[in-house]
């Protein structure tokens, strides 16, 4: 198995491909390696999101292992592997207090990652932006701030230490929901 979470930082597409190129040449020297010793390797798993769509073009490679591919997220938008359209997991959350200046919504870091200290992105009201956060509230910045109660969507920057703070998932369109999915891995420990 190759994992490349390296070219995880890497923001340019032509440099992310030759690092691919790079391991991937090493994966195919492992590959002759144990066929020189007499053994197959029937499986070639290479893993990380942003490379995956460069990997699926390697040949020998016969399974994709990409993390947040299902989901994404606003790494994932900044490295340019996809837009903030095609996200699909937030945590919804709610205005409990509103000041003349800010509004606090009611999760904080708890219930949404903080992964490398940057604040979750706010996708349903533009024009906000997460200035703090505590283990149980959100503060808000903008104009106009959101009324009290009023449903604000937040993104973190890495979506897999969130999801994890989550029982279950709530899978909605547009307003409906469809259903919901226990968080299997949820509390485990590596």
């Amino acid at each position: 198995m190759g994992y490349d979470g390296h070219t995880a930082s890497i923001k340019e597409f032509e440099k992310r491909e030759e690092a691919v190129d790079s391991a991937y040449d090493i994966l195919l020297q492992v590959k002759r390696e144990f066929e020189r010793g007499g053994l197959t390797p029937e499986v070639i798993s290479v893993g990380e999101t942003p490379s995956a769509s460069i990997w699926a073009t390697k040949e020998e490679v016969t399974e994709l292992q990409p993390g947040t591919y299902i989901f994404y997220d606003i790494h994932q938008v900044e490295l340019g592997v996809t837009d903030i359209d095609h996200v699909s997991a937030y945590v919804l959350s709610q205005v409990i207090s509103k000041g003349e200046d800010r509004a606090v919504l009611d999760v904080g870091y708890k219930g949404v990652g903080i992964e490398l200290g940057v604040y979750p992105t706010v996708i349903s009201h533009k024009s906000l932006k997460v200035t703090s956060m505590s283990e149980e509230h959100t503060v808000l910045r903008g104009d106009p701030l959101p009324g009290l109660e009023e449903r604000i969507a937040l993104v973190p920057y890495h979506i897999c230490p969130t999801v994890d703070l989550w029982d279950e998932a709530v899978l909605v369109d547009k307003d409906r929901v469809i259903t919901r999915l226990r968080i299997e891995a949820r509390g485990k420990k590596v």
